[in-house]
């Protein structure tokens, strides 16, 4: 034991020097793309960023970036260490545009970068409508589901939801590199991303939290609060001190709307095990509107005593809302619909749900479990730069979006349906965001409109 005690200085000393002789690298934890910071013009958000050197005082610059737009400067008015973590409090200007940011962070020489990382919101609205996704694994070698998911991002783009819930299965083999590919996938859609893992995660842990960074977390949209967690561990449980952090999240925020989403479905079968009865016991305790999980690769909802929903979606306590692959193979489990892989559109008031199934097969009334059949509505640009819509489903979408383009010199004044909402001027182009809506089981035409036409 003396002799030990005598190497204990000498390793303090080696410690130390390694410290200073290996370079400083950095990289941003948050936010990123599955943990976004999703803020309105002149808030502060911060920058979570993980270092090899945390000691010592160096300048940092923090800025937000996107094509065809001068980088937007945050000013960072406070920094804190928390063990090997820097914590950067930012500020957005005042006068910054909304829509998406990737945010670079650079020191001396050195710089990080997060693709899609923040949105700009000119305002939040309880009125709130979002996408729930789960199951995409295997879209990296296989042409036709990674067909189908661009088929679905474009889909949902147009729809214009306020955020996308992922839960989890997001790659099939855990690589490194399918990650990264499915960060740049994921990155074509326009709304906020926010993510959780699932069992395949597992088959390549490092990978995943070196591109999401978190295993599970929290994120606020408006007045809403999103808890992401991590039902896989042991594949189907929650430990002990994620409970304890789930616990502690829903108190913090029982001021807001708390949604949580998963991996694994809390009932029947091939669902969470590990702390299941407790977690009940807190989303009833603190009115969580409803839990979303995927895992199945089919739909269905359960209500809060574990009972299968079939004849209608709406009934009182948390809804346990479970949607259909996205873009792995569909499969049968006594649901309303057939197969199918698809997407779901909930919407909200506040804190209630208003719906979140779709009229699947076109009777007039909407099936208690069905999520959206992808594929149902096509987007097609036409060689005068106007978008045909051909919407198949029976389902209408209010605030609608497409983006047109046309030459900067060429003077539009407006659209022929719907209206123009921003322009953005991208080199010898501008781009019009035309908001609209897009009625159910319809075929539209959008097309800009010049002051010359207007006169006709």
């Amino acid at each position: 034991m003396k002799l030990l005690l005598r190497f204990v200085p000498l390793l303090l000393v080696i410690s130390s020097a390694s410290w200073i002789i290996q370079p400083n690298e950095f990289v941003i934890q948050r936010p990123r793309l599955g943990v976004p910071a999703v803020q309105l013009a002149g808030e502060t958000f911060e920058i979570v960023v993980k270092q090899t050197q945390p000691f010592g005082q160096r300048q940092w610059q923090a800025r937000l970036q996107r094509s065809h737009q001068d980088d937007v400067i945050l000013p960072i008015e406070s920094e804190r260490q928390q063990g090997a973590k820097r914590i950067l409090t930012v500020r957005i200007p005042t006068d910054a545009h909304n829509g998406a940011y990737s945010l670079q962070l650079s020191q001396d020489e050195q710089y990080n970068r997060q693709i899609k990382a923040v949105h700009i919101k000119t305002s939040f609205d309880n009125n709130v409508r979002f996408i729930h996704l789960a199951d995409q694994e295997g879209i990296v070698g296989d042409e036709e589901r990674y067909t189908r998911m661009l088929q679905q991002i474009e889909e949902i783009n147009l729809i214009n939801p306020d955020f996308v819930l992922i839960s989890g299965d997001i790659a099939g083999y855990g690589r490194w590199p399918e990650y990264q590919r499915m960060k740049e996938i994921l990155a074509k859609l326009d709304a906020p991303v926010v993510v959780a893992p699932g069992n395949h995660e597992y088959r390549g842990w490092g990978g995943y939290l070196a591109t999401f960074a978190y295993p599970y977390h929290q994120v606020d949209i408006g007045n809403y609060s999103i808890l992401s967690l991590n039902s896989s561990h042991g594949r189907d449980q929650l430990t002990q001190s994620q409970y304890r952090w789930v616990r502690a999240q829903l108190k913090q925020h029982r001021t807001q709307v708390n949604l949580v989403q998963m991996h694994h479905p809390m009932f029947f079968r091939r669902n969470l095990i590990g702390m299941r009865d407790e977690l009940v016991n807190e989303f009833n305790h603190y009115q969580v509107p409803a839990v979303f999980a995927g895992h199945w690769h089919s739909d269905a909802i359960f209500n809060n005593k574990g009972e299968r929903q079939m004849l209608s979606y709406i009934f009182p306590g948390t809804k346990y809302i479970i949607t259909t692959a996205a873009a792995a193979g569909a499969r049968s489990s006594d649901a309303v619909a057939p197969p199918h892989n698809g997407y779901r559109l909930v919407r909200m008031l506040g804190n209630q749900i208003r719906n979140y199934s779709t009229d699947f097969d076109g009777d007039g009334y909407r099936d208690a479990d069905s999520s959206i059949p992808s594929g149902k509505i096509q987007i097609n640009t036409q060689a005068d730069g106007s978008i045909n819509i051909i919407n198949a489903l029976y389902e209408d979408f209010k605030r609608a979006t497409v983006t047109l383009s046309a030459p900067a010199d060429q003077k539009i004044s407006a659209v022929n349906y719907g209206h123009i909402v921003q322009i953005i001027s991208a080199g010898k182009q501008k781009q019009y965001q035309i908001e609209f809506d897009l009625p159910a089981d319809s075929h539209i035409t959008l097309k800009l409109r010049t002051q010359k036409e207007l006169k006709l």
